[in-house]
């Protein structure tokens, strides 16, 4: 009998976690810009500049992210962060972050702008947001495209 209990109140608690998780909405990453820092060796540093967006109720503690941006189907930028600030209900913060990659890695993004000029460059970031709590980590796909010409 005791046995039975034990299981009913642990189906509950489990559905009763599955209804929090659908309850908070995943945070919204957007890619707003991308700079080139000097080069070390084969790394090119970028800093990365992302808005991270709250759309709930409650107070978002972010306590860790990776990401990477992937340039006209080249995987070109990744990176890892765990010093974001709490975001707070429905606002959004702006994130400067500092990524890198491989010169060698880019070679295919280089072959693809020399075979093809453009003046824009499709883009595809991808996010996993951690917020240490119970919630299993947040995955994000944006795409966009980034103009190359100045205005």
């Amino acid at each position: 009998m005791m046995r039975c209990y034990f299981l009913w109140i642990l189906l509950l608690g489990l559905s009763g976690c599955a209804t929090l998780q659908q309850v908070v909405e995943p945070p919204q990453v957007e890619l707003t810009g991308i700079r080139l820092l000097p080069a070390r060796g084969l790394t090119q540093q970028f800093e990365v500049d992302l808005a991270l967006t709250n759309p709930n109720a409650v107070t978002l503690s972010v306590v860790g992210m990776s990401y990477s941006v992937s340039l006209e189907g080249h995987d070109i930028i990744s990176g890892v962060a765990n010093d974001i600030a709490p975001l707070e209900p429905y606002t959004e913060v702006p994130v400067t972050l500092v990524a890198s990659t491989n010169l060698v890695s880019a070679l295919g993004l280089i072959e693809t702008f020399m075979r093809r000029p453009r003046n824009e460059v499709n883009y595809v970031l991808g996010a996993k947001l951690d917020l240490g709590t119970w919630l299993p980590p947040f995955k994000v796909e944006r795409q966009g495209v980034i103009p190359l010409t100045r205005q």
